[in-house]
């Protein structure tokens, strides 16, 4: 094992990941504690925040509607995605210079970035700036191919950005091989979350509407779901209608696949 790895951290971290991933809770649950996991095994070995998900590119151009797991401070996220810099982030971008030969790219964030940016990527200074002033001065970015929906059609990419002070910069990038241990085997866990993120379902669905949604993958009728929830079976259609609506489902079928596959049930 290199040098600088404490072992234990990362012992710890898969330990508890393989008891959220083996456990009976939801599919939404799991990868919200898988998350919380993550974030309690970095920030013991020093790294502050880390903002991860799935992307695709277009006109040279990265385009991410949510991040999959963010701890930076939400008035940093709100306006990230107010401002337009999802679609402007270098880090997103620097997914088209990936080639079948160079698979994966590690490379420095923070307020470093702002001086060695070629000129095309300028439009994300507001951007690093603004993560500096939220605390992500200095980190370690890597972007990779996604495994996500391989027969989609379309090019879809990972990435995560690690960092804090100086300091966290410095802990991300000596201890990079462990952390991207924790990080892909976070993501087996999260994965569900990242189809749906990806598809553009942003876990929308209310609890009424996720019980409703189990009573029918489970092949009960209106009228039974009504009886359990005490419902009038009007009221059911109306849950019924929007959860096909949410999940961009043609039929109550398809709602029952997709909701199986981003782990709402």
């Amino acid at each position: 094992m290199p040098s600088g790895w404490r072992s234990n951290d990362l012992e710890d971290f898969m330990t508890g990941l393989f008891q959220v991933a083996s456990g009976v809770d939801s599919g939404e649950t799991k990868a919200d504690r898988a998350i919380a996991l993550f974030y309690n095994y970095l920030h013991r070995i020093g790294v502050e925040f880390a903002n991860f998900g799935t992307f695709e590119i277009a006109d040279g151009k990265g385009d991410m509607d949510a991040f999959g797991g963010a701890n930076m401070p939400g008035c940093f996220i709100e306006e990230y995605f107010a401002r337009g810099w999802n679609r402007s982030d270098f880090v997103l971008r620097a997914g088209e210079l990936l080639t079948p030969k160079n698979p994966e790219s590690t490379f420095r964030i923070g307020l470093p970035a702002l001086t060695t940016l070629p000129d095309n990527y300028r439009d994300s200074n507001a951007m690093i700036m603004a993560a500096g002033d939220a605390g992500l001065q200095d980190g370690l970015a890597f972007i990779g191919k996604s495994p996500l929906n391989p027969n989609s059609g379309r090019e879809r990419y990972f990435g995560i950005a690690l960092g804090g002070d100086k300091n966290a910069a410095g802990v991300a990038n000596e201890r990079l091989g462990e952390i991207k241990v924790a990080f892909f085997a976070m993501l087996q866990v999260v994965k569900p979350r990242l189809e749906a993120l990806a598809d553009g379902y942003g876990h929308t669905l209310t609890a009424r509407e996720k019980d409703v949604l189990a009573m029918v993958a489970r092949g009960e009728m209106r009228d039974q779901i009504g009886f359990r929830f005490n419902l009038s079976v009007p009221t059911v259609d109306v849950h019924l209608r929007s959860i096909r609506q949410k999940l961009n489902a043609q039929n109550l079928p398809e709602a029952v696949a997709k909701g199986m596959r981003y782990g709402v049930i």
